[in-house]
């Protein structure tokens, strides 16, 4: 089955590694999206949204120029999962933030939102610069976000039953587990 997706057997380890990542950059990034939209337009109102889009745009400009930097004066395998877990820890405050209702949380929940999946991809797709050559990266691409796909499905599908057991807040503590497995 590999093997028709264009997988060659030295590359089954850096494939699984690269998808199983997209997969839970996907999850989470619609996880915590629909966390964040839900308590935004409930608790702050849809009128605001624009404005927290916009702030959230401007702030990317900044963040991930500061992660492109970073990553490109370290170990960048090393520094992949590291990534990950801080985006995951950065949810944690986040998370109790929106627990105590405060309606500030829910408009750094949004913009955080956003910068979440931007950072990640980023800082994965330079470390996988390193993993693969060109010609990897050329058959190797459009299979591993296959797994950033079927992850944003999931987790989509997952976000309902979740919610309900968990309660909406609930899901921000899934995705923090989800980051730190990826």
């Amino acid at each position: 089955m590999l093997r028709k997706l264009g997988i060659e057997p030295g590359e089954r380890r850096a494939f699984a590694w690269g998808a199983l990542a997209l997969f839970v950059v996907g999850w989470v990034d619609v996880s915590v999206k629909n966390v964040a939209e839900v308590f935004f337009i409930k608790r702050v109102g849809v009128e605001l949204m624009p404005l927290a889009f916009l702030a959230s745009s401007l702030l990317l400009v900044a963040t991930t120029w500061a992660a492109g930097r970073i990553a490109a004066s370290r170990d960048r395998l090393r520094l992949l999962p590291r990534v990950f877990v801080g985006l995951g820890v950065l949810l944690v405050p986040l998370w109790l933030l929106v627990r105590l209702g405060l309606d500030s949380a829910f408009g750094l929940l949004l913009i955080a939102s956003k910068q979440i999946t931007s950072i990640a991809l980023l800082v994965f797709w330079i470390a996988m610069g390193d993993v693969l050559n060109s010609r990897q990266t050329k058959r190797l691409f459009a299979p591993m976000i296959a797994g950033m796909t079927i992850g944003t499905i999931l987790g989509s599908f997952a976000s309902k039953p979740l919610g309900e057991w968990l309660g909406i807040a609930g899901l921000l503590p899934v995705s923090v587990i989800m980051m730190a497995v990826g």
